[in-house]
């Protein structure tokens, strides 16, 4: 069944809110944005265009997903080209289900020595992991568009 959970207009405005928070956060300093693909491509162009904070951006790809479902294991690379030691780092994640894909790229991003990690997310479950930065909590089913993908 397809419906409507959020308008686009919706998006944007979290958007605006949450880059202002993220912002007064991170004032003065640069941060690096982790983009983890395919998914949160779309959010994370979005999001860097309103950040008005000085910033770097770079690209993963992990998922635990194979089709609509969770595989239980999460598989990916890092091949970051920016040194993120001794930075703040903030993961940028299109949902979070389970948290299971995000504590993994957490303990992997933390063994490269970020001066702080903190994850934004389009959407997170209710009941589950919250991410420090979250635009929308939703309940259980499968959701797509806007960038979010089949497949990881």
């Amino acid at each position: 069944m397809k419906k409507k959970l959020i308008s686009n207009r919706k998006i944007q405005a979290k958007l605006v809110l949450t880059a202002g928070e993220i912002d007064r956060d991170y004032a003065g300093r640069e941060i690096v944005i982790i983009c983890n693909l395919n998914g949160a491509f779309m959010v994370t162009a979005d999001l860097v265009r309103l950040l008005r904070t000085p910033l770097r951006v770079d690209f993963i790809r992990y998922t635990s997903y194979k089709g609509a479902g969770s595989t239980g294991t999460v598989t990916g690379s890092m091949d970051l080209t920016e040194d993120i030691s001794g930075k703040p780092v903030i993961l940028v994640e299109d949902i979070i289900d389970t948290g299971l894909t995000v504590n993994k790229i957490r303990e992997d991003l933390a063994g490269l020595h970020p001066s702080e990690m903190r994850v934004f997310s389009l959407l997170y479950r209710k009941g589950g992991m919250t991410p420090d930065y979250g635009c929308f909590e939703i309940e259980d089913g499968f959701v797509f568009g806007y960038g979010l993908d089949l497949d990881g």
